[in-house]
């Protein structure tokens, strides 16, 4: 399993807040690019993250996007940082973006 760094301990009132730090080496792996490049776009700001929590039965449970260009990483992470699941969805043509994210999204079918 993969292993994403979170922010450890939060109080009752932060539970729903957490900040997870994903490796360089992990991104470059996933993106298929080197941790070189990685960095320059880190530098230009040029990758944007989402992270929601689970609710219900999913409590506990992360999904966490990572987007850079025509690629989105998506993974359901644990609270202890292990990725239960994920997929890699690379954007053929902007006007299919939209149809994309949703099929991100009905992928694990939770939160």
């Amino acid at each position: 399993m993969t292993e994403i760094v979170n922010n450890g301990s939060l109080s009752p009132e932060q539970s729903s807040y957490r900040e997870f730090f994903l490796n360089v080496a992990f991104i470059a792996k996933t993106f298929d690019i080197s941790q070189v490049r990685v960095r320059a776009l880190m530098t230009r700001k040029l990758f944007r993250s989402v992270v929601e929590k689970g609710v219900g039965d999913d409590d506990g449970l992360w999904r966490l996007t990572l987007r850079s260009g025509n690629r989105a990483w998506q993974g359901i992470v644990t609270s202890g940082g292990d990725v239960e699941r994920q997929t890699v969805v690379m954007f053929r043509h902007p006007r299919f973006e939209e149809r994309a994210i949703a099929d991100l999204r009905a992928v694990p079918e939770m939160f």
